[in-house]
């Protein structure tokens, strides 16, 4: 019996931030297209921070990919309060409308254009990811 102890890449986990023009990015998933065909992916945080566990160890491209946006008929709709003491405000209603400042630019959700790239060599990598319009 052949054991397989030994034979597999290393593992690391790779964290940080993610940027827009120096502003944290608040939605999204940052994406690594490892050597031999290995995809890992995590989402980003409110805060702008990522992190993906299970890295393999070596060069990966990166790919920044913002949220996925349903079509108008697919949205939930928003349900109205009842009124008891009259009507409500719009102003106190929920805005559902997409900040078009934290749209990333669709280069940045292709590896091959991204022009984001990292070399992970240890156990844990700390990797800021700095975009641009």
């Amino acid at each position: 019996m052949i054991g397989t102890q030994g034979c597999a890449r290393p593992l690391s986990t790779v964290s940080g931030r993610v940027y827009l023009q120096g502003q944290p990015v608040t939605a999204g998933s940052v994406v690594f297209y490892c050597e031999g065909q290995v995809i890992v992916r995590g989402q980003i945080g409110s805060d702008g921070a990522y992190s993906i566990p299970n890295v393999p160890r070596g060069d990966v491209r990166i790919a920044v990919v913002p949220p996925a946006r349903l079509p108008e008929p697919f949205r939930r709709q928003l349900a109205t309060p009842p009124i008891h003491d009259g009507p409500v405000s719009p102003e106190f209603v929920p805005s559902m409308k997409f900040d078009k400042s934290q749209a990333i630019p669709k280069r940045f959700s292709m590896p091959e254009e991204s022009g984001l790239v990292l070399n992970v060599d240890r156990r844990a990598t700390e990797f800021d990811i700095q975009l641009a319009r």
